[in-house]
C-alpha cells in the first residue's frame, strides 16, 4: 500500500513538472519542496511532513506546497491533518482531481463517515458541475453501507463526464452488493 501512494504521489508531480534531489537543509520553497518529494520517494514521510512544512511556511500561497504537505501527513499516519489540509485544497481548486481523490482516501482512513459525507454533500451544493466530488461521496456512502444514495452520486459522476471509468467499476461493484 505504501508503494502505491508513493508511486501515486511522485507520478502525480513528476506530471506537475517538479523533481529534485534530496536537500540536507533548504534555503527556498523549491528545494524544500524537491527534498519533500525525495524522502516521500524513500517512504520517509515524517522528513517529508518537514519539508513540506517548510515550502509551505516559505511560500503558503502555492497551494500544491499545501497539498504535498497534506498529503505527507496521511501518508505519515496523521489522517485528520491530511484531511484538514486537503479541505482547504479543494476550497482553493476545485478542480484538483487528485486532492479530491486524496481527501476521501484519507477520509475513509479517518472513519469520520459523517464529517466526510457532510463534507462532500456541502461542495456538491458549490460545484455541481464537478463530478469528483460525486464519486468521492459515492465511494463514502459505499463505505457505510448507503448503496441507494451511493449510487446516485456515482450515476451523477457518470452524468457530468463521458465515458468516466471509474463511475462505472464503482457502479459494478454496487450492483453486486445489492443484487443479491
Amino acid at each position: 500500500m505504501k508503494n502505491a501512494k508513493r508511486i501515486c504521489f511522485i507520478t502525480a508531480f513528476t506530471f506537475l513538472g517538479f523533481s529534485g534531489s534530496v536537500f540536507s537543509a533548504c534555503g527556498n520553497p523549491d528545494e524544500c519542496f524537491a527534498a519533500g518529494l525525495q524522502s516521500m520517494d524513500s517512504g520517509k514521510f515524517d522528513k517529508a511532513v518537514t519539508f513540506f512544512e517548510q515550502a509551505s511556511k516559505l511560500k503558503p500561497e502555492n497551494t500544491y506546497y499545501r497539498y504535498a504537505l497534506a498529503v505527507s501527513l496521511g501518508a505519515n499516519g496523521d489522517y485528520q491533518g491530511a484531511v484538514k489540509g486537503l479541505k482547504e485544497v479543494v476550497k482553493e481548486q476545485p478542480d484538483f482531481q487528485l486532492a479530491w481523490n486524496y481527501l476521501r482516501f484519507f477520509w475513509i482512513r479517518s472513519g469520520d463517515f459523517a464529517g466526510a459525507d457532510k463534507f462532500f454533500a456541502e461542495s456538491s451544493k458549490k460545484h455541481s458541475k464537478n463530478p469528483e466530488i460525486y464519486l468521492n461521496r459515492s465511494y463514502i456512502l459505499f463505505e457505510t453501507g448507503d448503496y441507494h444514495n451511493a449510487r446516485l452520486n456515482a450515476e451523477k459522476a457518470a452524468d457530468l463526464r463521458e465515458n468516466y471509468a471509474e463511475a462505472y467499476f464503482l457502479l459494478g461493484n454496487i450492483h453486486r452488493k445489492t443484487s443479491d
